[in-house]
C-alpha cells in the first residue's frame, strides 16, 4: 500500500555536503506502516533555497514491506530500465536455454517453495558472481519473492578485482568484509541483505545441498561436474571468459560487456515469470 500527502518536515543540512537530513512528524497510525520514505516534491512558499532549521511542505510515498523490495540504487534500476530494451538482441538458441530457467522460477513459485539458483563456474571468480548478483537483482526489479542465489565452483580462488569493478561500474554497492587471500564481499543493489559474495566450490556448505537449479556459466565447468547432487534443473549458459583480457587495453571494457551480457540474459529469463 502506497500512502501520498503533504506533511510538514524540518530539513537538517549537513555540514559540508549537498546532503539533507529529515525528521518526518506523521501521526502514530501512519507511522507504524512506514519502512522507507521518498521525497517526491519540496517546495517553500517563499521559493528560496532549503536551509537548515526551517519548514517545508513536502510530499512523500510511504513504502510498505512489499513495495520497498522494489526500491533499489537508481543507477542499477535505469541499467535494467535500459536492458529492458535490449531483449530483441538475444539470439532465438539463447532464449530457448534461458526459457528453461523461466519455467523453472515459474514451477517453484507455483508450488509456493523457496526458488534456489546456484551459478556455477571453474573458479568463482567471474561469470559465477555476476549471475548470483544479476538474478538477486533481477527479482527484485519484477518483485519475484522467495529467491535466493549463490555461486560456486569447481575450485575455489578468490572473487576476481576486475569482475568487482564491472560490477561498482554498473551501479552496485560493494564493501570488502574481510581481509584474506579470498576475501568476503557483500554486493548491494539495494538496501537490506546483500549478495555475500567470495569464492567456494559448488557444494559448499553454505549453498544448497537439494532443490536447486545449477546454472552453468562456463564451458570447463560444465565438462568437469558431469554430476551434481541434489540438482533439480542443471542447465548451460555458458559465456566467454573475460579473464582472456586481463592486463590488456581491453581489459575494462571486454569485462563490463560480459557483465552487460550475464545481466541482460539473466534479466530476460526473470522478465517470463507468471
Amino acid at each position: 500500500m502506497i500512502f501520498y500527502g503533504p506533511l510538514i518536515t524540518q530539513i537538517y543540512a549537513e555540514e559540508n555536503t549537498k546532503r539533507l537530513k529529515t525528521k518526518i512528524f506523521v501521526n502514530r497510525q501512519i507511522q507504524s506502516e512506514v519502512l522507507q520514505v521518498k521525497i517526491c516534491v519540496l517546495t517553500e512558499s517563499s521559493g528560496s533555497a532549503l536551509s537548515a532549521g526551517k519548514n517545508y511542505y513536502v510530499t512523500y510515498i510511504y513504502v510498505t514491506t512489499k513495495e520497498k523490495n522494489r526500491f533499489m540504487h537508481i543507477k542499477i534500476k535505469h541499467y535494467l530500465d535500459d536492458l529492458k530494451s535490449q531483449f530483441d538482441s538475444i539470439p532465438a538458441e539463447r532464449k530457448n536455454i534461458l526459457t528453461k530457467i523461466t519455467a523453472y522460477i515459474s514451477l517453484k513459485k507455483e508450488q509456493g517453495k523457496p526458488i534456489h539458483l546456484v551459478y556455477i563456474c571453474t573458479h568463482n571468480s567471474r561469470r559465477s558472481h555476476f549471475g548470483q548478483v544479476w538474478a538477486k537483482a533481477a527479482a527484485d526489479y519484477y518483485g519475484i519473492e522467495d529467491v535466493k542465489t549463490f555461486s560456486g565452483g569447481t575450485e575455489a580462488t578468490a572473487f576476481n578485482r576486475n569482475a568487482i569493478a564491472a560490477l561498482f561500474r554498473a551501479g552496485f554497492e560493494i564493501k570488502q568484509m574481510s581481509d584474506s587471500e579470498n576475501p568476503i564481499y557483500h554486493v548491494f543493489h539495494k538496501e537490506g541483505e546483500p549478495s555475500v559474495c567470495f569464492s567456494k566450490v559448488y557444494d559448499d556448505s553454505g549453498n544448497p545441498q537439494s532443490e536447486f537449479a545449477a546454472i552453468m556459466t562456463c564451458s570447463d565447468a560444465e565438462e568437469n561436474c558431469p554430476f551434481i547432487p541434489g540438482v533439480e534443473l542443471r542447465i548451460g549458459t555458458t559465456y566467454d571468459d573475460p579473464k582472456e583480457f586481463d592486463h590488456t587495453d581491453l581489459q575494462d571494457s571486454k569485462y563490463d560487456e560480459r557483465c552487460k551480457q550475464i545481466a541482460l540474459e539473466t534479466l530476460y529469463a526473470f522478465s517470463l515469470v507468471r
